[in-house]
Parts: C-alpha cells; structure tokens; sequence
C-alpha cells in the first residue's frame, strides 16, 4: 500500500471515528474501553483474514495486527457478545462510581452510597477520587459528575452519588444495538464496493451543501415521504413468498436489504476576505496593473517622505 493511499484510509477512518467517539463519550466509555473493542475487532479480522489464506494460527494473527502472540490468543477465543473490560481500562469517573457504590468504606451498613465531604481523610471525596481514578486532582472530576448527574451536591456542600454510570445518555439498550446493525452494513457494502469495482453493489448519495436553511424543513419532508414510498414497495418485494425460502427446507439463506438514511447539517460558510496586496503579491496572485511596478512602501521609506516634505 503507498503512502498517499494509507494516509488516505487514516483520514477516512478518522472520520468514521468522530461520531463513533461522541456516542462513547455521551454513554461515559473512555479511550481505553474502546481501544480494548479494537484489538478484538483487529483479531478477528487478522483471523479471518488468516484463514482464507490457509495460515490460520495465533503468530500469524499477530504479525498482521501488531499484537504479542499472547495477547493475540487471548483475545482470539473472546465471545462476540462479551465486551472486554478489564478495570484499568475504564473511565475513571466509572471506577469512582463503582467504588462509591460497592467500597464497604464508602457505603453505609444497608450498602448505600454515604454522603461524602468535599476533602479531608475518608471517607471523603477526594479519598475516594484518588483511590479509584489514580488522579490528584480532583475538581474536574466532581465537576463532570455534577455536569453528568451522577451525583449531587447537598444543603451542606457534601456530595452524593445518585447513579451508578456516568453516561450522560439515557437510550434504550435495543436502539444502540440497532445502531451498530445499520453501521455495519452501510461500511460493508462501501469496503464490498472499494475491493470490487468490478461488481459492486448498489450505493448512492445525493446531496448539496449550497441550501437556503428555510428549505429544509420541506426538503426533509418531501424526502421522507419519498422514502417511505419506496421502503415499502421494496419491502412487499423482499417479502414476497415466491422469493423466500420454504420454512423448514435445509440449506443457506441469503440476507438483502436496502437502507434509507436523510442526513442533514449546518454548513459554516467562510466570511469574506479583504483583498491585502502585499499578502497577494506574496502568494504569487495577479495584481491590478502598475501595482506590481511600484515600490513597496515600508516604514522608514514612509519615514524619509515624511521628513523630506516638512524641510521643504
């Protein structure tokens, strides 16, 4: 792979990593719970990968993805379902959390979460932050889990955990799921396309990025309807009994489906630029005729015209 085309993949997966890292944000994941879900995920693909090439063993997994040979064995036998999480790769803010809610020093004798002052020896907040996040300061820490909700700050300045999770989103566990349904099936069909040309499957965008705001609310609408039409035509298509499997029949079954996505965003719209002859001139750019004959004026030329008028 060349450079140019490497550095290409590196922006594009930067790119697919933004939302990805506000949603793991939004549900209190760090960095290193998600680095733990992409040494799976390279595994596997190092295994499959392997596999077709008729070498699949543990040192060739781990030459393709980096990884120690002890490392890559351990990770090859990991259940798809189960998400890694070892404690030092939590969140810090989960640690001290989970540790409010389970250190026998830091919950009353019915097992609840004491109420904690602010500083000074345990059991107090600061004895606890250190304790668990490993960080000495603690203020930006009780400041997110005050912002998160996660605890609260009493009439006497003391604090209380009130939630056992720092995720400052409340979705449905079914909705996210879905999420990582419909993403990997769009990024399949894209990587399909990038490794086949020759037989593609069908993908198409239509977009602008050049529309009066006002519009889009009809355009969204008009859209959707449109959409909707289409979806279900489709769906009476791929649900028709002629094409289906007969039930109980042995044998593969194919999957296909069709996803329809309206995606909208604000564009920022870059403000007008004064023209600067010199910062043109400098950049190579045509100045207007004559200009380009005269002599840049600099202070101390300024200076002598100045001084030569008021002697005469």
């Amino acid at each position: 792979m060349s450079q140019a085309l490497k550095l290409a993949l590196l922006c594009a997966l930067r790119r697919i990593l933004e939302p990805l890292a506000r949603l793991a944000i939004d549900a209190g994941i760090g960095v290193g719970e998600f680095h733990s879900l992409t040494k799976v995920a390279f595994v596997k693909a190092a295994d499959d990968v392997s596999r077709k090439a008729g070498k699949a063993n543990v040192s060739a997994i781990a030459l393709l993805t980096g990884l120690r040979r002890v490392e890559a064995k351990s990770l090859l036998g990991v259940d798809e379902s189960v998400v890694p999480e070892p404690e030092r790769h939590r969140h810090r803010a989960e640690r001290v959390l989970a540790g409010w809610w389970t250190d026998a020093d830091y919950v009353d004798p019915a097992g609840r979460p004491l109420a904690l002052r602010v500083n000074g020896p345990a059991p107090s907040f600061e004895t606890l932050a250190r304790k668990y996040s490993g960080e000495p300061r603690i203020r930006a820490l009780r400041t997110e889990l005050l912002r998160a909700k996660a605890i609260t700050r009493l009439p006497d300045g003391s604090l209380q955990a009130v939630s056992r999770t720092f995720a400052t989103a409340r979705w449905e566990p079914d909705s996210v799921a879905l999420i990582g349904e419909r993403v990997r099936e769009h990024l399949l069909t894209l990587v399909h396309n990038l490794r086949h040309p020759a037989r593609p499957r069908y993908a198409r965008t239509i977009s602008t990025d050049n529309l009066n705001p006002e519009y889009l609310p009809m355009l969204v609408r008009d859209l959707t309807r449109a959409a909707d039409t289409m979806a279900d035509g489709m769906d009476d298509a791929l649900h028709s009994p002629q094409a289906a499997m007969p039930e109980g029949e042995a044998g593969a079954r194919a999957r296909l489906g069709l996803s329809l996505v309206v995606f909208e965003d604000l564009v920022p719209y870059p403000e007008p630029r004064e023209p600067s002859l010199a910062t043109d001139a400098d950049a190579g750019l045509a100045l207007p005729r004559g200009v380009e004959d005269r002599p840049r004026q600099t202070p101390a030329s300024a200076k002598r015209r100045s001084t030569r008028r008021a002697t005469r």
